[in-house]
């Protein structure tokens, strides 16, 4: 075994025998090889991580092919509905992103049109049965006006969640 348990008040010098032993038993200076010859090398997988597209400017994240994320976290507030611009709070409308799966594309106006009250999360998840909407935020969106807009919503939105961020140091 790789592990040999003792207990805590076992004497040091059977400490010290079952480490010099397991040290000779399980002499680990080869553990390199073992696992490139079973597939797992770090350094082949390094040199293909290396060669990966490296953003527009050859520094930002790796992107995907356009139209083919199934979520998207969108942000919300009144007459506003799209994306935070970067290194920024200010919210930029979309009424469609170049990134997601064309059927979450066709839900981006109806949801921009909702009755937003505040400033909200708005996740966006194409499942195999249709798409979720979760809406996060520090108000309740539980209005008569926006749940009647809600349910407007078209029908391949299956399910539509609110949930309150609540703080431990305020009011819920």
């Amino acid at each position: 075994g790789l592990v040999t348990f003792l207990p805590l008040a076992e004497d040091p010098k059977e400490w010290a025998k079952t480490i010099t032993q397991n040290r000779i038993i399980n002499n680990r200076a080869s553990m390199k090889d073992i696992l490139v010859s079973s597939g797992y090398d770090i350094d082949e997988a390094a040199k293909k991580l290396e060669n990966l597209p490296r953003g527009i400017n050859g520094n930002g994240a790796i992107w995907g092919t356009p139209g083919t994320r199934r979520r998207a976290d969108f942000v919300a507030a009144p007459n506003r509905f799209g994306f935070y611009k970067a290194g920024s709070r200010d919210i930029v409308n979309v009424s469609a992103c170049p990134n997601v799966l064309p059927e979450i594309n066709e839900i981006v106006p109806n949801l921009a049109a909702l009755p937003w009250g505040c400033a909200a999360s708005v996740l966006v998840t194409k499942c195999e049965n249709g798409i979720t909407v979760n809406v996060t935020s520090d108000v309740p969106y539980f209005s008569p006006e926006f749940r009647a807009a809600v349910q407007k919503l078209p029908a391949q939105i299956i399910r539509f969640t609110c949930a309150r961020v609540c703080h431990a140091n305020r009011d819920i």
